[in-house]
């Protein structure tokens, strides 16, 4: 019986995550380049070796494209295909697929909370009047001054949420030059890969089961309490 209210503790621990990931993720259905999440149990593959395992509530990130919404904003970027804008943050380099840039005051290239886009010669400053090409040039006044640096990441499981759209990454081994088989859209922006309506069935499923490890707790706790009493009246 100990065992089972242990069960049920490991259930409604994981549940309760797996509901507070759903959530972030309708909260961001707005959110340009948001990529949605998903949880699952760790202990799904450990309790082959190990039937006492306890099992672990993993996040998994789901990378797949958004849809690339038109703009016209000419410092509006989108990637379409694998491929992550560079970052410069006081944390050091991070990644993001949000491309929704500004000018800061003193004419850089950087990211809504201020942070630099980078370009393979650095910073971008921006001088004039700003275009991108298809495969990620720069131009000023139309001429060539710098390249988006842009890049792939091999293993995307290295990849954490480091806030505000950015991802870090774990082994940096894994981040490669630009892949070829991408396009920049400039003056688009592309929207959050999450689905509302497929989230908030996942969200009513996971409440009820949720309901379900919660009656099945107190089910064993009254349970226990009657033979604990029956056992000292005897």
């Amino acid at each position: 019986m100990i065992q089972g209210f242990q069960f049920s503790k490991d259930g409604l621990e994981n549940k309760s995550r797996a509901i507070e990931v759903i959530a972030n993720n309708l909260a961001n259905v707005s959110s340009v380049g948001f990529k949605r999440s998903d949880m699952f149990s760790q202990s799904l593959r450990d309790a082959q070796t190990n039937s006492r395992a306890e099992p672990i509530p993993k996040e998994s990130i789901d990378f797949a494209q958004g849809s690339i919404q038109l703009t016209g904003n000419p410092m509006d970027l989108a990637i379409e295909g694998d491929g992550f804008f560079s970052i410069d943050t006081k944390e050091g380099i991070r990644y993001t697929r949000q491309g929704n840039f500004k000018l800061d005051s003193e004419a850089f290239l950087t990211t809504p909370d201020g942070d630099y886009v980078l370009g393979n010669g650095g910073r971008i400053r921006v001088e004039g009047e700003i275009r991108f090409s298809d495969d990620g040039k720069v131009f000023l006044n139309g001429e060539e001054s710098n390249q988006l640096d842009i890049v792939s990441i091999s293993d995307k499981s290295k990849l954490y949420r480091a806030g505000s759209g950015l991802f870090g990454v774990s082994d940096e081994r894994v981040v490669l030059e630009m892949p070829e088989a991408i396009k920049i859209r400039a003056g688009s922006l592309e929207a959050s890969n999450v689905n509302a309506i497929e989230e908030m069935v996942k969200l009513i499923e996971t409440y009820r089961q949720f309901e379900a490890d919660q009656r099945a707790l107190k089910a064993q706790d009254e349970s226990l309490s009657k033979a604990v009493n029956d056992v000292g009246r005897v």
